[in-house]
Parts: structure tokens; C-alpha cells; sequence
């Protein structure tokens, strides 16, 4: 039996590689705790360097508990929430029902005291094609200091 390597010799007879190696510089990297989910992508980020963007895990933990489907995630079912089922109606109303909502998927957080809920916001953009919602979370992570504590979470279905 004849086994061949990546080029027209034997496997064994030839040198292994094409050359030599590529020098790549070293670069400092500080590992990410936590991956930053972008709202609208529904995604992580990566950055012009090629990493991920980092975030706080309380703050990914938000953003996961907001963007993510309830029950879509196989290893955590009680993860994620109703808001991409908002229906549309009076901003007031769709509000109220966000923030009921918003309250059952962070809830752990809130009872636990890691996290402050300040305000809720959800409404149909005025020139969005038909049935677009719009929501804005404010949440305060106590994890930080005070300074990097309040961020808003905006995303759209």
C-alpha cells in the first residue's frame, strides 16, 4: 500500500512543511471574561484587532437574559425572555408590558441585588416598516464602579 504525502512524494520521504515558519510578534492580550452581545446583531463583536469585545459578565448575563429567546438555549432553558413577542400598541402600554417582562428574565439579578433595573422604554419607531419594535433597557450593575455601572441595552425585533 502507498500512501502519499502532500505532494508527489511518499509519505516519509519528503520534508515536512513548505518552508520556513512565519515570525509573528507577540502581542499583550488580556483574556475576556464574558463576550459583549450587541443587541441588534444578536451577536458577539469582534474588534478591528480580531478579538472579541469584552464585557462585564453581570453586563453579558443582561444582555443574554434580553436578546435570547426563552427556552432557546439547551444547557440553560430558564435563559432568555419574552420581548421579541412584544406586540405592538400605545407606547405606554407596550412599556408596561416590557418592563414585566424584562423583570422575569432578570430577575435572579434583581433579587440578588447585582443589578438595579432604572428604566424601561419600548415603542414602535415612527418611520420603521410596519410591526418594528424598539426597546431600551437602563440597568445598573453594581459589580462596577460608579462610573461604569449604568448601561443601556437597545435592541430591535
Amino acid at each position: 500500500m502507498t500512501f502519499l504525502g502532500a505532494g508527489d512524494e511518499e509519505a516519509g520521504e519528503a520534508e515536512a512543511g513548505m518552508g520556513e515558519p512565519e515570525v509573528v510578534e507577540p502581542r499583550a492580550v488580556t483574556p475576556i471574561r464574558a463576550v459583549y452581545l450587541h443587541g441588534f446583531a444578536r451577536d458577539a463583536l469582534i474588534e478591528e484587532d480580531g478579538l472579541y469585545r469584552g464585557a462585564h459578565p453581570i453586563d453579558h448575563r443582561i444582555a443574554s437574559s434580553l436578546t435570547l429567546v426563552l427556552g432557546q438555549v439547551p444547557a440553560d432553558t430558564r435563559l432568555g425572555s419574552t420581548l421579541l413577542s412584544l406586540p405592538i400598541a400605545s407606547e405606554e402600554v407596550m412599556t408596561r408590558d416590557a418592563e414585566i417582562r424584562v423583570r422575569e428574565a432578570i430577575g435572579d439579578l434583581l433579587d440578588s441585588g447585582q443589578v438595579n433595573l432604572l428604566s424601561v422604554r419600548a415603542f414602535s419607531p415612527i418611520n420603521a416598516p410596519p410591526g418594528r419594535v424598539r426597546i431600551e433597557v437602563r440597568c445598573e450593575n453594581l459589580a462596577l464602579q460608579k462610573e461604569e455601572r449604568v448601561k443601556t441595552f437597545v435592541f430591535e425585533k
